[in-house]
């Protein structure tokens, strides 16, 4: 057999062979695209624990939240993101919040990707200044350490689209959850 004739072979067979491939992928593409709004409503996110975090001078005190985020969807192109708005409420209910006015501020640094039928955690930190985090020691002190943290939280939420509409707000209203602080 000669070059020529083992060349006229090769081409039709490299043909269907690339065909093949962009068919698939073609496929799997959409498959995932048709999952992206119905997927969007699917994503939820939670606090699960708020901690205080005392620290002597010259380091500073911080309170930390940690949060999952869950994709129940096949789609795979999510990538998430947190704002979480806090205030203290007392044990006893004769005491005022704290920070209700102000609420402590909480934001994650950069975006987590998802991956499908996934769940990612995030920690969130916020540093406090000197007087919220004298502020925070009385208030543990004058409610025997029994607070709870009354948070709200957004889900923020980027996709392919960021460019045309930018990040996508899940949940405007916020999720809101009281969640018992942890002093460490």
């Amino acid at each position: 057999m000669n070059l020529y004739a083992l060349s006229r072979a090769a081409v039709p067979s490299a043909f269907i062979v690339i065909s093949l491939t962009s068919t698939i992928y073609i496929a799997a593409s959409t498959d995932n695209y048709l999952g992206f709004y119905p997927g969007i409503e699917r994503i939820t996110a939670n606090i699960s624990t708020i901690s205080f975090i005392a620290q002597t001078s010259p380091n500073p005190s911080g309170i930390m939240a940690e949060a999952f985020v869950d994709n129940p969807s096949g789609y795979s192109g999510f990538r998430a993101s947190l704002l979480l708005y806090a205030y203290l409420l007392p044990s006893n209910m004769s005491n005022s919040p704290l920070f209700k006015t102000r609420p402590v501020t909480f934001s994650s640094l950069g975006w987590a990707s998802m991956a499908p039928h996934s769940q990612v955690g995030l920690n969130i930190t916020t540093s406090l200044d000197a007087e919220d985090s004298a502020s925070i020691s009385r208030y543990l002190a004058l409610n025997s350490g029994n607070v709870t943290v009354h948070t709200t939280l957004e889900l923020y939420i980027s996709t392919f689209l960021d460019s045309a509409v930018g990040a996508i707000n899940a949940n405007p209203a916020g999720t809101v959850k009281e969640v018992p602080l942890i002093v460490t």
